[in-house]
């Protein structure tokens, strides 16, 4: 038996294991709290980073549409002075317009995001969670009507907290 083993010890392996590559670990491409401006055709729009679901499998990007559709690219003065869909959970503002794009789908619409600034956002939680894959996703959520989705608007400036601004 011993013999046996030293020789299968010399030979070559007919079938080596195969070693699996590293993963490159992937870097969200944005961060929670980040304000960009969003370049449709011919209009922009603005979103916030809601969440970013992290995972050594995926990352998942929640974008928090406010209604403010505009010609020129927007400032954080647009955003502030913006309207959200969002109501009252309890003690947290529910937000109702949230798209998620995961990491790819993100990828391939970077060049239409523009980081304009950064917020702290007082406590919230994400009432309506939409999966988007392109930009009309996104276009829809700004312009939902409010009557047929029951949809309540409030001052984007009141989800900032005092002295959030970055």
């Amino acid at each position: 038996m011993l013999d046996k083993l030293a020789v299968q010890l010399r030979s070559v392996n007919s079938k080596p294991l195969k070693v699996p590559k590293k993963k490159i670990k992937q870097e969200p491409y944005f961060k929670v709290g980040d304000v960009l401006a969003v370049k449709f055709e011919n209009q922009y729009g603005v979103v916030f980073v809601s969440v970013v679901d992290q995972s050594p499998r995926k990352i998942e990007y929640h974008l928090a549409c406010t209604r403010l559709l505009q010609q020129d690219k927007p400032t954080m003065t647009d955003f502030i002075n913006s309207e959200i869909a969002c109501k009252m959970n309890n003690r947290q503002y529910a937000v109702d317009t949230d798209c998620w794009f995961n990491h790819k789908d993100l990828g391939l619409l970077l060049d239409k995001f523009e980081k304009i600034g950064k917020i702290i956002l007082e406590d919230y939680t994400l009432w309506t969670l939409a999966p988007a894959k392109t930009l009309d996703d996104i276009y829809e959520e700004i312009t939902a009507s409010k009557e047929r989705r029951g949809l309540r608007l409030k001052e984007t400036y009141k989800l900032i907290k005092r002295n959030g601004i970055k």
